[in-house]
């Protein structure tokens, strides 16, 4: 088992080991971001969660293409896939090292004695016991340990939340370094169907590896989240949408991010934009599932991408994601990369275009 050993008076030269978990298809974006922080290992990859070590935690906090991020307490081998794994599980967790981590995470945050807690818990492959089965025996193994703490089955309202991953037949145990998941953002209070997550809307815009103070458009723009995301990070930004429930759900969350975004209500196929007016283009293209299309696949594919290409300048970068990679023709830009992602239960592509350079 893997411990930490750490004092208030060592935090500055102690190396805390932590991992943060992301989308599938997304960890080498998060891995990209983790490595500009400051005091930072260069990062590890493995199946939707990226490790490495620190000698600070609050920077951490401020990442924003990760879903959460925990401090790393212990690796445990031999996690299969039988009902026996439950049992082990518990008595792992009934001497793992808790409080020497709580101290390190009380230099950021208050964490009230004694805590709410909750357990979250994910696995890869299949198993002979559930999440929650998995949840369950982690409490009673912490509760052996600490009889007072309470365990809550309401994360968004606990003062420490465990995280076990299993992977295979290793699993890793982390303890969430923020009060609530970094994917939580204050300001998405309204979600329409096939609206992004803000770490994968963030993901987009990172790819997109834009100039700072470059124009970016966000032509079907859905709750907002691309537009948020990408002025949080210094773009200016121009949006829209041709669905009304969309328009008022971004109208909503805009006026919650306390951003200066205005929105534009039009048809993606006849934007009222200029030749060449904008440097980059990020968008969630319409699946067809989540949002419907009321005509051709080919032919609404066909018409949008005319309508990108002439509104982008020709150096210009585009970010798209799609359930129709195939469908994604243009005349002048080029796929530089293409990889898929896990989104709503489905595999849609993320596609990077550029044009002639």
């Amino acid at each position: 088992m893997h411990h930490l050993q750490i004092s208030k008076v060592a935090i500055i030269n102690t190396m805390v080991d932590f991992f943060a978990i992301t989308n599938r298809g997304l960890e080498f974006i998060c891995s990209n971001e983790i490595a500009t922080l400051p005091g930072v290992t260069h990062p590890t990859i493995s199946y939707r969660r990226v490790s490495a070590s620190t000698n600070t935690l609050s920077p951490l906090l401020s990442l924003r293409t990760v879903d959460d991020v925990f401090i790393h307490l212990a690796t445990w081998e031999d996690i299969d896939n039988k009902r026996s794994a439950l049992s082990r599980i518990a008595e792992l967790c009934a001497h793992i090292d808790l409080q020497n981590v709580i101290e390190e995470i009380k230099h950021i945050r208050p964490i009230k004695m004694p805590p709410y807690f909750s357990v979250t818990a994910n696995f890869v492959g299949k198993r002979n016991y559930t999440t929650d089965e998995i949840k369950l025996a982690a409490a009673d193994g912490i509760r052996r340990q600490f009889k007072q703490w309470i365990y809550s089955l309401e994360d968004q309202k606990c003062d420490l939340n465990i995280r076990v991953f299993i992977e295979h037949n290793q699993a890793y145990a982390g303890l969430r370094i923020a009060s609530a998941p970094l994917n939580k953002r204050h300001y998405k209070i309204s979600h329409i169907l096939g609206s992004l997550n803000p770490p994968v809307a963030a993901a987009l815009v990172q790819l997109s590896n834009s100039k700072p103070n470059s124009l970016v458009l966000d032509p079907f723009c859905g709750a907002g989240t691309i537009l948020i995301e990408a002025f949080t990070m210094g773009y200016s930004m121009i949006g829209g949408d041709y669905n009304p429930q969309a328009i008022s759900a971004a109208l909503r969350n805009i006026i919650a991010s306390k951003t200066p975004l205005s929105l534009n209500y039009w048809d993606a196929k006849n934007l009222p934009l200029g030749i060449h007016t904008v440097d980059t283009i990020i968008t969630n293209l319409p699946w067809g599932k989540q949002v419907a299309i009321e005509q051709s696949l080919t032919l609404f594919h066909g018409k949008i991408c005319s309508e990108l290409e002439r509104v982008i300048k020709p150096n210009g970068v585009m970010v798209l994601l799609t359930a129709f990679p195939e469908l994604v023709q243009f005349r002048n830009f080029y796929v530089r990369h293409k990889f898929e992602i896990s989104l709503f239960g489905q595999s849609p592509t993320v596609l990077l275009l550029s044009g002639n350079l």
